[in-house]
């Protein structure tokens, strides 16, 4: 192990704890009672549902747009269009820290915000957990399609309860995922893509912008969203 590997593992460790102890403390200021006890299930829908969503907004925002700053982060989403294994590439560990900072900083500000009303407070850490784990969710989605190689031989080992949540769509489930690979133009929520459709339906009422790298030679390729139809036709049905 060089210089370089203790300096990521260093990286990875602190934001880890840093993101534990972020969650943490927005547990403790949870004031579940009698009150509102009742509306907590919602709440941790909403949570689980909106931690999707941003996810799926993260993925959109990386897939579309250019930022000279992220740059490296947005070569890697679309290097992935062409190899989805290339997550592969790089130790688990990275892929759980990835959407780490956003967390921390949607944690501290959460705890800020909703410190006085428990059910926001509440669906704002679901939301976290959710948001923050969706690069876990789409690597094991991965796994699942790529379980077997061509000749057959098992090259992923997948536990059980992973492949049950997969096919409950509790979490990212590979065949929902495969759409998005197939268009490029929808099903961009990767924790559970219970809400991709929000998000389509967002990104179609308010024109937004959408790209393809399909048959363009890795070239970044802008799509009007009224030809999104067209693209969908034809890798879908």
């Amino acid at each position: 192990m060089n210089n370089q590997d203790n300096f990521d593992n260093f990286y990875h460790i602190t934001l880890i704890l840093i993101y534990i102890y972020v969650i943490i403390e927005n547990i403790t200021k949870l004031t579940i009672n009698k009150s509102n006890i009742y509306f907590t299930p919602i709440a941790i829908i909403i949570g689980y549902l909106f931690g999707d969503f941003l996810s799926g907004i993260y993925h959109y925002f990386m897939d579309t747009y250019d930022f000279y700053i992220l740059r490296d982060v947005h070569k890697y989403f679309r290097v992935h269009h062409d190899n989805p294994l290339s997550m592969e590439k790089y130790p688990l560990i990275s892929t759980i820290t990835e959407i780490l900072p956003l967390g921390i900083v949607f944690g501290i500000i959460s705890s800020h915000i909703f410190a006085k009303h428990p059910l926001l407070l509440l669906a704002s850490i679901i939301s976290n957990i959710i948001m923050c784990s969706a690069q876990i969710a789409h690597r094991y989605a991965h796994r699942r399609t790529h379980e077997f190689d061509k000749n057959g031989n098992k090259q992923y080992h997948i536990p059980e309860f992973i492949k049950f949540l997969q096919d409950k769509h509790i979490i990212l489930n590979n065949k929902e995922h495969r759409k998005h690979h197939l268009t490029e133009v929808m099903n961009y929520c990767i924790s559970n893509s219970n809400s991709s459709f929000i998000l389509d339906k967002l990104i179609d009422i308010f024109n937004f912008p959408i790209s393809t790298y399909k048959n363009s030679n890795n070239i970044h390729t802008y799509q009007k969203t009224s030809e999104k139809s067209d693209i969908i036709n034809k890798y879908l049905k």
